[in-house]
């Protein structure tokens, strides 16, 4: 890379200095007419070179910007170049603000239309797309990549169309649409089967990637012979190394051959100093910590990840801030440290809704859709439609909506009678089951009751005279009795300490009993009335006996809060999470009816939200 740089900027130094004395002969005005004719017919040429050879250091950007001063006569096909050579340049560094700064700049201007400056605007236009992808502005980045396909398909230009190809998929791949990914990447493939440069390998990596998310053995074989090619072909940039090298070890830890990975991880490290890229130290970072996690080793590299967090955070770059807290709370979690294990479980969800929502993925899609169909009505536009035939079809389509309006009114009108005897059912078997509840707890009361103090009772008055001393004890023994089943059937002291110190003192009870972790954020100023608090206060009881029961969690937070005319409730934990609408369903979801049921009788609103991330209940009641 070194001697293709010295090489441009030798032939710049020698055609200039050439010309720089034959303009010397000339008048003052013929001098700077050539010399600005020199470099702007020359400044082509060093961009060309520069991007193409992925020369970015400060040097080769100062060379460029002297250039520039030198003439007050660049076109805007010339800056065009400029503003995407340095859009490159930061987007390679994941400086994508910048990036798309520059991305922008083009995208402002007016250019005469010719095939040079269309190709221009649409690498712009993938630039920009590569740093919406990594914001997780996935809808925007489909739409860039688009833009851009339609002009590399129009000129028929390959290494532009093949690399939008990859774009589309490394979306589709993050929206895990996995099938739509497959079949972008393998029609850019398609392009190099008989050349196997870097732009092969570029897009063979990426389908690798692909591939591992949902056709594993077939990814198992593709990583393998990539990796066997890569090590003999010493001609192909050290980046497809690293990543290739990343995979095999990935799937050395899969497969337990922990000391061939280590001897992986020892090969590739050399290669990651010598490139001293961020994308490939990401990319050797990630797999040394799981390689650490294999051996169950705290991360050796928690600087590394600890530094990346401030640059990502400034670039928005929500996939990389992801990684970093996954990681992050592994360590935490095999280090035992509770509190960075919820802190860093935190911000791993925050960076993963701030990728790309449900709705989002549902919108790119329609995209797709619609591109796929904008392509198919160019062609049919080709041939013209007969009057009867629009005719004929306007008169089907009517007939078709009239008719799906009809069955769906029937099906809707089928949907919610089954609701209404659906939710019949749901009341009647909740009646049952509470009717069911009073008597077990009856029996459990009159069990104690027997057990305990009758027990303690038919011993003071039958066996052998008592000491004071022992009397004493056993008459100790019957109040802890008769308090603990006072406490199991109202909360000791409840009207007279008030909602938050019992939920305190809940929570504390809890922790201590089960071993749990558990934190709250209680700011109450007593504002419901006490019928009411009493329900608040099971209900909270009610969520954190089933936390600890069903959902696996490590941790769960209860936050009760007052806002404007309104108390907010929310307990959260870090569990397993369950199907909320199939849970409900069940015959065994007597807790969750009896939690809706006391919030709806104090007039309050209730939401429940779960996945494999834990479960929140959040709760809004009228103050």
């Amino acid at each position: 890379m070194l001697i293709v740089r010295n090489l441009y900027l030798f032939l710049f130094l020698l055609l200039y200095s050439t010309t720089a004395l034959s303009i010397t002969k000339n008048t003052t005005s013929q001098k700077n007419s050539n010399k600005e004719k020199f470099i702007l017919n020359y400044y082509d040429t060093v961009i060309d070179s520069l991007t193409s050879h992925k020369l970015f250091d400060k040097k080769d950007i100062n060379n460029v910007l002297q250039l520039i001063k030198a003439s007050q006569q660049l076109t805007v096909s010339q800056h065009l170049k400029f503003n995407n050579y340095l859009a490159y340049y930061h987007l390679i560094n994941l400086n994508f603000k910048e990036s798309i700064q520059f991305c922008q700049k083009n995208l402002s201007l007016r250019f005469p239309k010719n095939k040079n400056n269309e190709l221009t605007i649409a690498y712009t236009y993938y630039f920009y797309g590569n740093c919406l992808l990594n914001q997780g502005n996935y809808k925007k980045a489909i739409q860039y990549s688009q833009f851009a396909i339609k002009t590399f398909e129009k000129h028929k230009f390959v290494d532009g169309w093949s690399k939008c190809k990859m774009l589309l998929a490394n979306i589709y791949f993050y929206l895990k649409s996995y099938k739509d990914a497959e079949n972008e990447i393998n029609e850019g493939i398609q392009l190099f089967q008989q050349n196997k440069t870097n732009n092969y390998y570029m897009l063979v990596l990426t389908k690798i990637k692909i591939l591992r998310a949902f056709k594993v053995q077939e990814s198992i074989s593709e990583i393998i012979k990539t990796y066997q090619e890569l090590k003999n072909k010493p001609e192909i940039d050290d980046f497809f190394k690293i990543e290739i090298n990343v995979y095999y070890i990935e799937f050395l830890i899969n497969n337990n051959k922990l000391e061939l990975a280590k001897k992986i991880i020892d090969e590739t490290q050399p290669l990651v100093e010598k490139k001293n890229t961020i994308r490939s130290s990401d990319m050797f970072n990630w797999i040394l910590a799981d390689y650490n996690f294999a051996t169950n080793s705290p991360l050796s590299n928690k600087s590394y990840f600890l530094n990346r967090i401030t640059k990502s955070k400034k670039e928005n770059d929500h996939q990389t801030l992801r990684n970093i807290y996954y990681y992050l709370k592994q360590d935490a979690y095999l280090s035992k440290n509770l509190e960075d294990l919820y802190y860093y479980t935190n911000e791993y969800e925050l960076a993963s809704k701030k990728i790309s929502s449900d709705e989002t993925k549902s919108e790119i899609l329609e995209l797709k859709t619609k591109y796929e169909t904008e392509k198919k009505e160019q062609l049919l536009a080709l041939n013209e439609l007969q009057i009867d035939k629009k005719n004929r079809t306007i008169i089907i389509l009517f007939s078709t909506s009239l008719t799906f309006i009809l069955f769906g009114l029937f099906i809707y009108s089928n949907f919610k009678n089954y609701k209404r005897k659906e939710n019949e059912e749901l009341k009647k078997h909740f009646t049952v089951k509470l009717l069911e509840n009073m008597e077990e707890e009856r029996k459990r009361i009159a069990k104690e009751l027997h057990d305990g103090i009758n027990h303690e009772l038919l011993t003071l008055k039958h066996n052998k005279p008592f000491s004071e001393h022992e009397i004493n004890n056993k008459i100790d023994q019957i109040i802890e009795d008769v308090r603990s089943i006072s406490r199991n059937l109202h909360p000791v002291m409840f009207e007279k300490i008030g909602l938050e110190s019992s939920v305190k003192n809940l929570i504390e009870r809890l922790k201590i009993n089960n071993n749990f972790f558990i934190t709250s954020e209680i700011s109450y100023t007593n504002c419901l009335h006490s019928k009411q608090e009493i329900q608040l206060f099971r209900v909270i009881q009610e969520g954190l006996n089933n936390i600890i029961k069903y959902s696996n969690a490590h941790a769960a937070k209860v936050t009760l809060v007052e806002k404007e005319d309104f108390l907010y409730l929310e307990i959260k934990d870090n569990g397993i999470g369950f199907k909320f609408e199939e849970q409900l369903k069940s015959k065994k979801s007597f807790g969750i009816h009896s939690i809706i049921e006391r919030i709806h009788s104090i007039n309050g609103e209730i939401k429940f939200i779960s996945n494999q991330s834990g479960t929140t209940i959040k709760i809004k009641i009228k103050k």
